[in-house]
């Protein structure tokens, strides 16, 4: 009986150590963390959309609600969202003076060492045991000998699972695309798979040239005309597409080929979301306040204007 896991691969301990690092390291710009933060401002932003859903209509038919903030409110989100997608798109690989981590540097490496992740160089990462057989006989022998010494419930190590082990053996089958009866150490992750992913990725370029040519970067018309920017219309469901392709991406990959885990991409509240929600931005005794504020920042503009050329003169502050 081979009851260890067999020997682990050094270059894809090497490129899987990378890989965990971009995917989900505590790493401030890791992808999972880029991702959390996108989609919990997607959540709060779906809030924001109920609330003038329900929002009561004047007279001519428009939701009464702060024009000023809520417009603060779409510029802000339209922009980062699309920002957030741009960075997990990013085609600059992770290593060097200018890596990245991004979803899509880290799919076309994967791809790229795709050989390496065959069925027992991914048992062995995984430290789990190949041979199903002895390890259901282990177990059996197991539970007659606790049986013996008159316990009635045992754990069995998970370590030492056959059902994990049979569990990673079925991933791996479909992963390379074969049969229980045909299973080989040398099995190896199809390609394919991940060219699928890169396609899925690209399919969002669409959003890409938008933050490139409008956000990023003040495009000029002949440089926005070369990928016909100005034609690109953008709507809300690209949003939530996105998200989902990249959620749906990011699952795929450290659930069946870096750390055989699952995860909920909405970050669950610590407090009351609600809080305060049904409060106005203001009291109505307090509304002049604003409008001053408002004002103030009107006139100081409007001081930046007229005799520019004693300011150049200036030394720079």
């Amino acid at each position: 009986m081979n009851l260890i896991p067999p020997p682990k691969c050094a270059a894809l301990e090497v490129k899987r150590k990378a890989w965990i690092e971009c995917m989900g390291s505590e790493d401030r710009n890791s992808i999972l963390r880029q991702v959390a933060e996108m989609i919990w401002f997607a959540g709060a932003y779906r809030v924001v959309v109920e609330a003038r859903r329900l929002a009561d209509k004047d007279a001519n038919g428009q939701i009464k609600l702060h024009g000023l903030t809520h417009g603060l409110l779409d510029h802000c989100f339209y922009q980062s969202q699309l920002v957030s997608i741009r960075k997990l798109l990013d085609n600059f690989p992770w290593t060097g003076d200018k890596g990245v981590f991004s979803l899509k540097s880290l799919v076309v490496d994967i791809r790229k060492n795709c050989s390496l992740l065959t069925r027992q160089n991914l048992f062995a990462a995984f430290d789990t045991i190949m041979d199903v057989e002895a390890l259901t006989q282990r177990e059996y022998e197991f539970l007659i000998q606790r049986q013996h010494q008159g316990h009635t419930l045992s754990e069995i190590d998970p370590g030492m699972s056959s059902f994990q082990s049979e569990r990673l053996h079925t991933s791996i089958d479909a992963l390379a695309g074969v049969t229980k009866p045909d299973r080989s150490p040398n099995d190896v992750v199809q390609e394919s798979l991940l060219s699928s992913l890169e396609s899925r990725l690209d399919s969002l370029e669409r959003l890409c040239v938008h933050v490139n040519k409008f956000i990023a970067h003040a495009a000029t018309p002949a440089s926005r005309a070369l990928v016909d920017a100005d034609n690109v219309t953008l709507r809300l469901a690209e949003l939530w597409n996105a998200h989902e392709t990249i959620c749906r991406t990011c699952e795929f990959l450290d659930c069946h080929l870096l750390r055989r885990t699952s995860h909920s991409f909405l970050a669950i509240p610590t407090g009351n979301l609600m809080a305060y929600v049904s409060n106005p931005l203001v009291s109505e005794e307090n509304v002049e306040k604003l409008r001053a504020v408002w004002k103030t920042y009107a006139h100081e503009t409007n001081t930046w204007t007229g005799d520019s050329l004693a300011w150049v003169r200036q030394p720079p502050l």
